[in-house]
């Protein structure tokens, strides 16, 4: 691929630079890409350099873009089309071969997710991709990094066939027409929930946690503890997660209540935990889809023994009913 490079400086700016490409060998023209710096003053006083620079294709269609600045912020989004078998993103499997970031010359037709639709010129694959990273400053005066990416395909016709995000070191997965599929995180480096008698172990088990703490509104220190599986074939899936928050009163004596709340993967409530110094209290159910333990007191099955384990059935209105999504036990403690 050869360029050319075509330089204007507008009267009182900066540079702007037109990159042109052209093919090394026919010489035709592939595309061109616009450059342009600004600079400007930030919150505490210095100057911020910023460029940005815009990508066409030689019809000059729009094909992506990408910026840096002088803080060290960058990030990139770009377009592009595939006719012929290409890798996959990480973490994201599209021929539905169970290979995550392989090579993918097939995609399931979104319309019924099991058909395979040869890549090639006439069932090309749209693909968008895009990161950024920026820095920050923690609640402890720490300098902190975030990169966040996404990769979306489609097919010729715009229809989503699945992608992968990641944020805050979690990995997002979407199925055909933006389906969710799950959120994963590798766990090898995380610490487990040990506390047996913990509500976080009550609901997630011996699950991998971890923990991000940022300041609230109140100016008291607010927590968020994500859990997820902490081994076997789904290690990394999230399982839910809680978040803490405290708030101080003057009411004959200063006191600060902690509140944490407990939800699932998708956000749905599963209990709360609070104390205040003096009181405490907490509630949360369990939801069983496939199996449970009866208490050693109690026999929910109908028959006369109590205390069982491993039991998929339970007796409501007179009728044995088995375990499912549709069919839970659900059991409340508090």
């Amino acid at each position: 691929m050869l360029s050319l490079l075509l330089i204007r400086v507008p009267v009182g700016m900066a540079a702007e630079i037109e990159t042109v490409y052209y093919n090394a060998g026919t010489g035709a023209e592939l595309g061109r890409s616009f450059s342009h710096v600004n600079q400007f003053d930030g919150r505490d006083g210095n100057t911020i350099t910023s460029t940005n620079v815009h990508y066409e294709n030689a019809d000059r269609e729009w094909l992506g873009n990408e910026y840096s600045d002088s803080n060290g912020n960058n990030g990139h989004f770009y377009y592009k089309e595939y006719a012929s078998s290409f890798t996959e993103a990480t973490g994201f499997d599209l021929n539905g071969d169970t290979n995550e970031a392989g090579t993918a010359a097939t995609y399931k037709d979104p319309s019924d997710g099991s058909t395979d639709i040869t890549i090639d010129a006439t069932n090309f694959v749209r693909v968008e991709v895009g990161e950024d990273t920026w820095t920050y400053t923690d609640i402890s005066g720490n300098s902190q990094t975030d990169t966040p990416s996404f990769t979306h395909y489609y097919d010729k016709d715009w229809t989503h066939l699945g992608g992968v995000e990641v944020q805050d070191g979690e990995t997002i997965k979407w199925g055909a027409n933006w389906t969710f599929v799950g959120v994963e995180k590798d766990v090898s480096s995380l610490s487990t929930v040990t506390d047996t008698d913990s509500i976080a172990y009550k609901l997630f088990g011996a699950a991998k946690f971890d923990t991000d703490s940022w300041i609230g509104w109140n100016g008291e220190t607010e927590t968020e503890t994500v859990y997820y599986v902490a081994s076997g074939a789904n290690k990394g899936e999230k399982l839910g997660s809680a978040i803490t928050n405290r708030n101080s009163f003057d009411d004959n004596g200063a006191f600060t209540r902690t509140n944490t709340s407990y939800n699932d993967a998708d956000y749905n409530y599963l209990g709360n935990e609070y104390s205040d110094g003096t009181n405490s209290g907490y509630s949360y159910e369990l939801k069983y889809t496939t199996s449970y333990d009866e208490p050693s007191n109690l026999s929910l099955d109908g028959d006369t023994t109590n205390g069982e384990s491993g039991l998929t059935t339970f007796r409501y209105n007179d009728q044995d009913v088995t375990l499912g999504a549709n069919t839970p036990l659900v059991s409340a403690s508090g």
